[in-house]
Protein backbone atom coordinates (compact mmCIF):
# COMPACT_ATOMS: atom_id res chain seq x y z
CA UNK A 1 0.00 0.00 0.00
CA UNK A 2 1.34 3.58 -1.23
CA UNK A 3 0.22 6.28 0.35
CA UNK A 4 1.43 9.66 -1.02
CA UNK A 5 0.59 13.11 1.13
CA UNK A 6 1.68 16.28 1.11
CA UNK A 7 -0.26 17.62 3.76
CA UNK A 8 -2.07 16.97 7.46
CA UNK A 9 -4.39 14.25 7.60
CA UNK A 10 -7.83 15.35 7.25
CA UNK A 11 -11.88 13.54 6.73
CA UNK A 12 -13.16 13.48 3.83
CA UNK A 13 -14.94 17.29 4.50
CA UNK A 14 -11.57 18.46 5.02
CA UNK A 15 -11.48 18.96 8.68
CA UNK A 16 -8.36 18.07 10.63
CA UNK A 17 -7.39 17.29 14.30
CA UNK A 18 -7.22 15.38 17.28
CA UNK A 19 -10.04 13.36 16.28
CA UNK A 20 -9.27 12.44 12.69
CA UNK A 21 -5.83 11.61 13.92
CA UNK A 22 -6.97 9.10 16.15
CA UNK A 23 -9.60 7.57 13.27
CA UNK A 24 -6.28 7.58 10.89
CA UNK A 25 -4.16 6.29 13.28
CA UNK A 26 -6.32 3.26 14.28
CA UNK A 27 -6.89 2.46 10.40
CA UNK A 28 -3.12 2.51 9.85
CA UNK A 29 -3.06 0.45 12.95
CA UNK A 30 -5.42 -1.99 11.01
CA UNK A 31 -3.25 -2.12 8.03
CA UNK A 32 -0.09 -2.88 9.56
CA UNK A 33 -1.17 -6.05 11.14
CA UNK A 34 -2.22 -7.56 7.77
CA UNK A 35 0.95 -9.13 5.80
CA UNK A 36 1.54 -6.22 3.86
CA UNK A 37 3.79 -2.72 4.01
CA UNK A 38 2.94 0.59 4.37
CA UNK A 39 4.85 3.25 1.85
CA UNK A 40 4.09 6.72 2.92
CA UNK A 41 5.57 8.74 0.44
CA UNK A 42 5.77 12.23 1.08
CA UNK A 43 5.58 15.34 -0.74
CA UNK A 44 6.16 18.20 1.46
CA UNK A 45 9.10 19.96 3.06
CA UNK A 46 6.49 20.67 5.85
CA UNK A 47 8.10 20.08 9.08
CA UNK A 48 5.18 19.38 11.44
CA UNK A 49 4.05 17.32 8.50
CA UNK A 50 7.55 15.17 8.48
CA UNK A 51 7.40 14.72 12.18
CA UNK A 52 3.45 13.55 12.14
CA UNK A 53 4.41 10.71 9.69
CA UNK A 54 8.04 9.95 11.43
CA UNK A 55 6.39 9.18 14.84
CA UNK A 56 4.16 6.14 12.86
CA UNK A 57 7.44 4.78 10.62
CA UNK A 58 9.08 4.21 14.54
CA UNK A 59 5.97 2.75 15.62
CA UNK A 60 4.96 0.18 13.06
CA UNK A 61 7.73 -2.44 11.39
CA UNK A 62 5.12 -2.45 8.35
CA UNK A 63 5.34 0.76 7.29
CA UNK A 64 8.65 3.25 5.81
CA UNK A 65 7.99 6.56 5.79
CA UNK A 66 9.95 8.41 2.45
CA UNK A 67 10.80 11.67 1.62
CA UNK A 68 12.02 13.10 -1.70
CA UNK A 69 15.26 11.60 -3.63
CA UNK A 70 17.31 13.79 -2.46
CA UNK A 71 16.22 14.33 1.10
CA UNK A 72 16.20 10.82 1.42
CA UNK A 73 19.68 10.52 -0.08
CA UNK A 74 20.99 12.45 2.48
CA UNK A 75 19.65 10.61 5.72
CA UNK A 76 21.24 7.20 3.64
CA UNK A 77 24.00 9.19 3.52
CA UNK A 78 24.93 10.01 7.56
CA UNK A 79 24.08 6.80 8.06
CA UNK A 80 25.82 4.62 5.28
CA UNK A 81 28.32 7.14 3.40
CA UNK A 82 30.10 4.03 1.78
CA UNK A 83 26.28 3.48 -0.63
CA UNK A 84 25.71 5.89 -3.60
CA UNK A 85 21.72 5.73 -2.75
CA UNK A 86 20.93 6.14 -6.66
CA UNK A 87 17.12 7.10 -8.27
CA UNK A 88 16.75 2.88 -8.65
CA UNK A 89 17.22 2.31 -5.13
CA UNK A 90 14.72 5.48 -4.19
CA UNK A 91 11.94 4.06 -6.64
CA UNK A 92 12.23 0.10 -5.36
CA UNK A 93 11.28 1.68 -1.59
CA UNK A 94 8.66 4.08 -3.29
CA UNK A 95 7.04 1.23 -4.38
CA UNK A 96 7.13 -1.00 -1.76
CA UNK A 97 9.03 -3.92 -3.40
CA UNK A 98 12.41 -3.63 -1.68
CA UNK A 99 13.81 -6.13 0.48
CA UNK A 100 12.81 -5.08 4.14
CA UNK A 101 16.03 -4.03 5.58
CA UNK A 102 16.34 -1.42 2.74
CA UNK A 103 13.79 0.63 5.06
CA UNK A 104 16.64 0.76 8.27
CA UNK A 105 18.99 2.12 5.87
CA UNK A 106 18.38 5.80 6.12
CA UNK A 107 17.58 5.25 9.98
CA UNK A 108 20.70 3.50 10.92
CA UNK A 109 24.10 2.18 9.81
CA UNK A 110 23.65 -1.62 8.74
CA UNK A 111 24.53 -4.52 10.14
CA UNK A 112 27.15 -6.53 7.99
CA UNK A 113 25.19 -8.81 7.47
CA UNK A 114 22.67 -6.58 5.59
CA UNK A 115 25.32 -4.94 3.87
CA UNK A 116 26.40 -8.39 2.70
CA UNK A 117 22.92 -9.00 1.81
CA UNK A 118 22.45 -5.69 -0.41
CA UNK A 119 25.80 -6.48 -2.17
CA UNK A 120 24.43 -9.75 -3.01
CA UNK A 121 20.93 -7.54 -4.33
CA UNK A 122 23.00 -4.92 -6.33
CA UNK A 123 25.77 -7.16 -8.08
CA UNK A 124 25.03 -10.25 -8.66
CA UNK A 125 20.77 -10.77 -7.79
CA UNK A 126 18.60 -13.86 -6.20
CA UNK A 127 20.35 -16.07 -8.64
CA UNK A 128 23.83 -15.76 -7.10
CA UNK A 129 25.06 -19.26 -8.06
CA UNK A 130 27.80 -18.46 -10.91
CA UNK A 131 30.15 -16.07 -7.80
CA UNK A 132 30.37 -16.83 -4.57
CA UNK A 133 30.10 -13.38 -2.46
CA UNK A 134 32.05 -14.41 0.78
CA UNK A 135 30.64 -13.22 3.96
CA UNK A 136 32.49 -10.40 5.83
CA UNK A 137 32.62 -11.78 8.81
CA UNK A 138 33.50 -14.71 7.85
CA UNK A 139 36.32 -13.83 4.88
CA UNK A 140 36.81 -9.69 5.37
CA UNK A 141 39.91 -10.23 2.82
CA UNK A 142 37.34 -12.62 0.48
CA UNK A 143 34.68 -10.09 0.78
CA UNK A 144 36.72 -7.09 0.50
CA UNK A 145 38.28 -8.95 -3.35
CA UNK A 146 35.22 -10.09 -4.15
CA UNK A 147 33.21 -6.89 -3.50
CA UNK A 148 36.13 -4.89 -5.31
CA UNK A 149 36.10 -6.92 -8.52
CA UNK A 150 31.95 -6.70 -8.81
CA UNK A 151 31.47 -3.11 -8.02
CA UNK A 152 34.83 -2.20 -10.97
CA UNK A 153 32.38 -4.29 -13.37
CA UNK A 154 29.76 -1.96 -12.87
CA UNK A 155 28.81 1.75 -14.25
CA UNK A 156 28.87 4.49 -12.08
CA UNK A 157 26.36 6.01 -10.89
CA UNK A 158 24.97 9.61 -9.91
CA UNK A 159 25.42 10.55 -6.23
CA UNK A 160 23.17 13.27 -5.35
CA UNK A 161 25.20 13.75 -2.20
CA UNK A 162 28.52 14.08 -3.76
CA UNK A 163 26.78 15.83 -7.11
CA UNK A 164 29.31 13.37 -9.08
CA UNK A 165 29.40 9.65 -10.87
CA UNK A 166 30.75 7.52 -8.36
CA UNK A 167 30.66 3.24 -7.60
CA UNK A 168 27.90 2.15 -6.10
CA UNK A 169 29.99 1.24 -2.85
CA UNK A 170 33.05 3.14 -1.67
CA UNK A 171 35.25 0.38 -0.50
CA UNK A 172 37.55 2.82 1.46
CA UNK A 173 34.83 4.39 2.99
CA UNK A 174 32.96 0.81 3.47
CA UNK A 175 36.80 -0.73 5.11
CA UNK A 176 36.69 2.46 7.60
CA UNK A 177 33.01 2.51 8.51
CA UNK A 178 33.27 -1.49 9.16
CA UNK A 179 36.89 -1.48 10.07
CA UNK A 180 37.40 -4.46 7.29
CA UNK A 181 41.08 -5.34 6.47
CA UNK A 182 42.10 -4.49 9.60
CA UNK A 183 43.58 -6.85 11.79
Amino acid sequence: LVICTQGRVTDKEGEMGTKVMKEFYHELSNFAKMPVRIIVRLCTDTEEVRDIFNSMDGEFDSIDVLDDFWHEAFEVYLHNPWLTYTLGLHRLRESGLAPEMMDAMDERSLTLDEVHRLCIMLFLGEDSSDFDLPHPQMDQNGFLTSLTRLVKEEQTQWNPVKKKMMPWIDLRKLESVYKLGVS
